[in-house]
C-alpha cells in the first residue's frame, strides 16, 4: 500500500459517515414529522368530537327551556323538512337587500366620482 491510498481512505470513510449521518438525520426527521402530523389530527378530531358533544347539549338546555308547544312545532317543521322553505326565503330576502344596498352604494360613488359640471 502506498502513502497516497493510505491517505484516501480515510476521506471515503468520513464521506460514508456523513452520508450515513445524513441519511439517518433525514429519516429521524421524517419520522418525528409523522408523528407529530399524527398528534395534531388526533388533537383536532377531539377537539372536534368535543365540540359536537357541547353543541348536542346546548341545544337540549335550549329545547328544554322552550314552551312545549313550540318544541313539537319545530320538531314537526324539521321532521316535515317544512324549515327548508322558510330558510330558502329568509336567505333570499338577505341576498336581495345586500344588492340593494350595495346597488346604493354604488349610485352614491358614481355621483361622488362625476366631475361638477361638462
Amino acid at each position: 500500500m502506498s502513502m497516497s491510498e493510505t491517505l484516501q481512505e480515510p476521506s471515503a470513510n468520513g464521506r460514508r459517515t456523513a452520508l450515513l449521518t445524513g441519511l439517518t438525520a433525514a429519516g429521524g426527521g421524517g419520522s418525528v414529522w409523522l408523528i407529530a402530523r399524527r398528534a395534531r389530527k388526533r388533537r383536532q378530531r377531539k377537539a372536534a368530537e368535543r365540540a359536537a358533544r357541547q353543541t348536542v347539549s346546548r341545544v337540549q338546555e335550549i329545547a328544554q327551556r322552550l314552551p312545549d308547544q313550540w318544541s313539537e312545532t319545530v320538531t314537526e317543521r324539521l321532521e316535515d323538512e317544512r324549515w327548508r322553505i322558510w330558510a330558502l326565503t329568509i336567505a333570499v330576502a338577505a341576498w336581495v337587500l345586500f344588492r340593494m344596498a350595495e346597488l346604493r352604494q354604488l349610485r352614491r360613488l358614481n355621483r361622488a366620482m362625476a366631475p361638477a359640471s361638462l
